[in-house]
């Protein structure tokens, strides 16, 4: 057998481009990687700062709800020394142009850097007016709770005042009801605290002279009177008594003067023989004449002359300057 040649292969020309490929491309992989990694770096910290944003966000909420109700508060508070506010207005404006002028002169001041010292003192000027207006507004709340107390306390002592004065009338009113013969002939004026007897039970048409009737009448109310204001726990709150005649608007209108005038007067002189001289002597209780000027009404607005004409015991208390003087301290 003849044997066949065996020659070499043929040498490649690009053995050298063979090895440079691999080489290059790990390169490439090397640096896909590092910018899949710096890529990854930038998410994961761009989504931690997003968290981060939100959470300060709720946070800024919060903070602006609780800023809100405090706003409300502070509102409301402003309504309650909104009294004493007014007082201190002319105070509070001069306080905020002088804030304003400062606030400018330290933006001025500010931008010049030659200015330092000065910035300084109009600073320090600046933080003692700022001390200087919460004083001032502490003060005024201070006074404002004073204030309401003084009110607290004038009210408590005017509903005891009151509270007196409307039992006295009570007290009166039941012993008249109880005692009298007939209480129909008497009527009671309950928000003046008088007690109103008609003329034609006590005198006789156009006469100035008790009837023995009237006598009877007007000595039997008295008595329940008198008996309830000389009690110790009433008669330091009595102020005076003054026995007022009036008369319907017929007839002269002099001439009704006179009359009430002398009524009121007959009567007084017959009640200083039956216990007035007690309130007589300490000049408690005096007598006049109103005439037509103070008319009983009807319903319909019309002057009722039957009970127009009439004898009324008024009785005066000394709540009346008690309160006044408590309404003029409250008011200063």
């Amino acid at each position: 057998m003849r044997s066949t040649p065996r020659f070499p292969p043929p040498a490649s020309s690009n053995s050298s481009d063979d090895g440079g490929w691999p080489a290059f491309t790990d390169l490439l992989g090397a640096f896909v990687l590092v910018i899949f990694l710096g890529l990854m770096f930038f998410i994961i910290n761009f989504r931690q700062a997003e968290s981060q944003v939100h959470t300060y966000s709720k946070q800024l909420d919060s903070k602006e709800q609780k800023l809100k109700q405090r706003e409300q508060q502070l509102r409301k508070l402003q309504g309650e020394i909104q009294s004493q506010r007014n007082k201190l207005k002319s105070e509070r404006d001069a306080n905020r142009r002088l804030l304003a002028d400062l606030q400018q002169t330290e933006q001025r001041l500010r931008s010049t850097m030659g200015a330092k010292k000065t910035l300084e003192k109009m600073f320090n000027k600046l933080k003692i007016e700022r001390q200087q207006i919460e004083e001032a507004r502490r003060k005024a709340e201070a006074a404002l709770a004073k204030a309401d107390q003084q009110r607290q306390k004038c009210q408590s002592q005017i509903a005891a005042y009151i509270g007196v004065r409307k039992r006295i009338i009570q007290r009166i009113f039941t012993a008249l009801r109880k005692n009298l013969d007939d209480p129909k002939l008497i009527n009671f004026d309950t928000k003046g605290g008088s007690i109103m007897l008609g003329a034609k039970i006590l005198f006789r048409a156009g006469r100035t002279s008790l009837q023995s009737q009237g006598k009877h009448n007007l000595q039997q109310t008295w008595a329940q009177i008198h008996k309830v204001l000389k009690h110790p726990l009433n008669r330091p709150y009595i102020a005076g008594i003054v026995l007022e005649g009036y008369t319907s608007s017929e007839g002269d209108k002099s001439l009704n003067w006179q009359l009430s005038t002398r009524r009121s007067l007959s009567a007084l002189r017959f009640l200083l023989k039956h216990g007035a001289s007690y309130w007589s002597q300490r000049g408690l209780i005096t007598a006049a004449g109103y005439g037509p000027t103070r008319p009983i009404r009807n319903p319909d607005g019309t002057e009722n002359p039957s009970a127009s004409r009439r004898i009324a015991i008024r009785i005066l208390f000394r709540d009346r300057e008690q309160l006044e003087q408590l309404m003029q301290k409250f008011g200063n």
